[in-house]
């Protein structure tokens, strides 16, 4: 009987992503004694997805940002420390921070303003950012 070799059938290959966005959280600030120095995200923030209209211009880039934060944890000011050169990338990022909540600055008896800095980082597939 001759029958034919089974055919090798490749695995399924999860799709590259076309583009990535990430952002540069700061380390928690907060002490032994539950005090934070700094005020801290709630809760991780979603960047993606990549704005559709940079991503189709080839739009790329790093925006750092001031964020001062008042004793209810919502941004009170941002202000763009670095442009990424591109004004949808960078309103994108001020969009998202604006919608944020944080542990303000203090303890949670008695938080007060504080500020910090942060960055989000934009490329697309087979773009290789550069450290910083």
């Amino acid at each position: 009987i001759l029958t034919e070799p089974e055919s090798e059938i490749d695995p399924p290959v999860a799709p590259r992503p076309v583009s990535e966005v990430r952002p540069e959280v700061p380390e928690s600030s907060t002490q032994e004694s539950g005090v934070r120095n700094v005020p801290e995200l709630a809760s991780p923030i979603a960047f993606d997805p990549y704005p559709l209209g940079s991503r189709l211009r080839g739009e790329e880039g790093r925006v750092e940002v001031r964020v001062r934060v008042d004793t209810q944890g919502r941004a009170k000011s941002l202000t763009i420390v670095e442009s990424s050169g591109y004004r949808a990338l960078d309103r994108h990022v001020l969009k998202k921070l604006r919608r944020a909540r944080f542990l303000p600055a203090g303890t949670d008896d008695e938080p007060h303003e504080g500020e910090f800095s942060t960055a989000v980082r934009f490329w697309l597939k087979d773009s290789v950012p550069s450290s910083e």
